[in-house]
């Protein structure tokens, strides 16, 4: 059994005045500084969530801005190609166009060349039968003679 004797009358005197003192001067200043470090873990811990969501927002804006620029992106390779497909076919178009004017232009000189061939061969064949008139008749034709032969000549022939 416990005897209360002075010594442990004391002890126990003792021993609150102890638990007083620690409490004023230990507990409070104790408590104080876990309260400021549990707010300051918080505060870190909010900090750490509201950079965690900034973290996320911007990787899905960055995320967005890549399916955008992909998209623009691909939007300008289909117009590239478009234009150049366009080009083609304008190129194309103009070396036809410029390829008939050619032809155009070699079938206009060829048909002068040939109108020509043909003045001259007329020229050549009235020529050659005035001589060939004189030859038979045995007498020299006068210039007047002569042009009335190769216009009747020429009439005949057309």
């Amino acid at each position: 059994m416990i005897t209360l004797n002075a010594t442990t009358l004391l002890t126990i005197i003792n021993f609150l005045i102890l638990v007083y003192i620690l409490r004023k001067l230990l507990w409070g200043p104790l408590t104080r500084f876990l309260d400021e470090r549990g707010r300051k873990v918080a505060g870190v811990l909010q900090e750490a969530e509201g950079r965690r969501l900034e973290a996320e927002r911007l990787r899905q804006e960055g995320e967005k801005a890549l399916r955008e620029a992909r998209a623009e992106a691909r939007r300008i390779v289909d117009q590239a190609a478009a234009a150049a497909q366009e080009e083609a076919r304008r190129v194309r178009e103009e070396a036809k166009r410029q390829a008939e004017g050619f032809i155009r232009q070699a079938q206009a000189e060829l048909k002068a060349q040939a109108e020509q061939v043909r003045r001259e061969l007329r020229r050549e064949a009235a020529e050659l039968s005035v001589l060939l008139a004189g030859k038979i008749i045995k007498r020299k034709l006068s210039p007047e003679d002569h042009r009335d032969l190769v216009r009747e000549y020429l009439s005949e022939w057309n």
